[in-house]
């Protein structure tokens, strides 16, 4: 049987997302003679790819803050230029972390030509002329659509003046890019996890079973993944008062709901499947909480320091930055839905099988009952807030489209979980 038969062999059903990600993690691999032997992630290799993981892990962090602090700006004190204080923040990052891909990217590249430790068993082609890790080829494209948003942004606000939503196009695109960034930031921490677990006696066989340790690459891959539900989290913000309702024909559908249930069971599931480690959504969830802490504590007084700076007054009182710790109750409740995340995984896995749309089925009720919950507070503080008139606000969903929003949330959910455990499938395994 060939490597590839085998590899296919080891796959507990058919699933269209690893078949799609095996265009990556299952090209045909062959040996690599390096000094007499075969190729494979020395330490060495192991030691460079943690180090540049690293960094892309910092650079996802500065990157976060600068994207927190812009959207407060945006709707404290506008926006009056491109170079603003926020913007700096975030596409410095953006601008490391294409330069660190590219890199990256040729150092592999020679190393592959070289035959020093780089092969076809731990890195990918990209357009047949190079060779990294999946990790990197993502962040590095993930950098290039984020940097090409930026002036099409900006020429956006000049054409339309200043917009406090995300969902505008350019922003969409700049978000786009992030994503990619934070997928391959998984990527590549999920394959140093694979890489380390192979070098142990056994250590493969525990991960399958969900008795793995907590390593340091564990670690980092939570926080990996907790840039990721952040960055879903903020993609869902305008479904809360700007665009509460979807109109599915005639049936108005709260849309919150709906959003969350596309963005958190697919993380939550991949992640207790990956890590093989207990608690891994739950981990996952307590990292978003801290980090929301930090957050909260940075961006009223960025936004505070910024504006004083360059004397720009905030656009109302009521819109002036503040700590505020409604989001610390969201992420309080998330952690309740995380840890429903860790109890269907362990049930599922002592029953011998993933289930991973179940899994996700049961995650979307929770998720369901705090996004209402969230908007009702929400819409009943705005009720008592003196906004300008022209701060995008629609009228609150329905009690029809709440009630109507639960089965498409379940719905939504399953499918989410599905890919979520699809997903796992190639990170536990691909060392690339």
């Amino acid at each position: 049987m060939s490597h590839r038969a085998k590899l296919y062999a080891t796959l507990p059903r058919i699933n269209p997302v690893v078949c799609v990600n095996l265009l990556l993690a299952s090209i045909p691999m062959r040996a690599t003679t390096v000094s007499g032997g075969v190729s494979r992630s020395g330490v060495s290799e192991h030691t460079l790819r943690l180090g540049v993981a690293l960094i892309v892990l910092a650079l996802q962090f500065e990157g976060m803050l600068g994207l927190a602090w812009d959207i407060q700006w945006h709707i404290s004190v506008g926006r009056d230029r491109f170079w603003t204080p926020p913007h700096i923040l975030l596409y410095t990052a953006t601008a490391f972390r294409g330069l660190l891909a590219v890199a990256i990217v040729l150092w592999e590249t020679w190393r592959f030509r070289n035959r020093s430790g780089v092969s076809e068993r731990n890195s990918v082609p990209v357009f047949r002329i190079f060779h990294a890790p999946i990790g990197i080829v993502l962040v590095g494209f993930g950098a290039l659509v984020t940097a090409l948003a930026a002036p099409l942004d900006d020429y956006w606000h000049k054409l339309y003046g200043v917009d406090v939503t995300l969902w505008a196009p350019f922003h969409m695109m700049g978000t786009l890019g992030g994503f990619l960034a934070n997928l391959g930031s998984i990527y590549l921490w999920a394959s140093l996890v694979v890489a380390r677990d192979r070098e142990g006696a056994g250590a493969f066989h525990r991960v399958r079973q969900g008795f793995a340790p907590w390593t340091f690459e564990r670690v980092c891959l939570a926080v990996s993944f907790m840039f990721m539900v952040g960055q879903m989290l903020t993609l869902s913000w305008p479904a809360q008062i700007e665009f509460p309702t979807l109109w599915m024909g005639t049936v108005p559908v709260m849309l919150y709901p709906v959003l969350l249930a596309v963005g958190m069971p697919w993380l939550f599931v991949a992640a207790g499947d990956t890590f093989g480690a207990r608690g891994a959504a739950s981990v996952i969830a307590l990292v978003l909480l801290v980090r929301e802490v930090l957050v909260q504590a940075f961006v009223p007084w960025a936004v505070h320091a910024g504006a004083a700076a360059e004397g720009l007054p905030f656009r109302t009182p009521a819109l002036e930055p503040h700590f505020n710790v409604g989001p610390l109750v969201f992420n309080g409740g998330l952690l309740v839905a995380a840890i429903v995340a860790d109890v269907s995984a362990h049930v599922a896995k002592r029953g011998g099988k993933e289930y991973p749309a179940l899994r996700g089925l049961v995650l979307g009720l929770p998720l369901f009952l705090l996004a209402v919950w969230v908007c009702n507070e929400i819409w009943s503080m705005l009720n008592r807030a003196a906004l300008p008139a022209e701060f995008p606000i629609s009228t609150p969903p329905s009690s029809a489209a709440i009630w109507a929003a639960l089965p498409v949330t379940l719905a939504v959910a399953a499918l989410s979980g599905w890919i979520g455990g699809g997903l796992s499938q190639v990170w536990r395994r691909s060392a690339r």
